[in-house]
C-alpha cells in the first residue's frame, strides 16, 4: 500500500511540478471568476465605470 501512495505522489518530488499544478488551478479559478464576473455585468448591470484619475482625488479631498 504505501508504494502505491508513494508512486501517487511521485509527480510532487519532481522540481517545479507541484508550482505548475498551483499556477494551473490559479489560472483555471481566475478565468472561471473573470467569465462569471462577465456574466453578472451582462445580466445585472454591475460593471462600474472608471473615472478619470482627478474625479476620484476630488472625492478624497471632501
Amino acid at each position: 500500500m504505501a508504494e502505491n501512495i508513494i508512486e501517487d505522489f511521485k509527480d510532487f518530488a519532481d522540481p517545479g511540478t507541484y508550482r505548475k499544478i498551483i499556477n494551473n488551478i490559479n489560472e483555471a479559478l481566475e478565468k472561471e471568476f473573470l467569465e462569471l464576473a462577465s456574466e453578472a455585468d451582462d445580466l445585472f448591470g454591475t460593471k462600474e465605470e472608471e473615472e478619470p484619475p482627478d474625479a476620484a482625488l476630488s472625492k478624497e479631498e471632501h
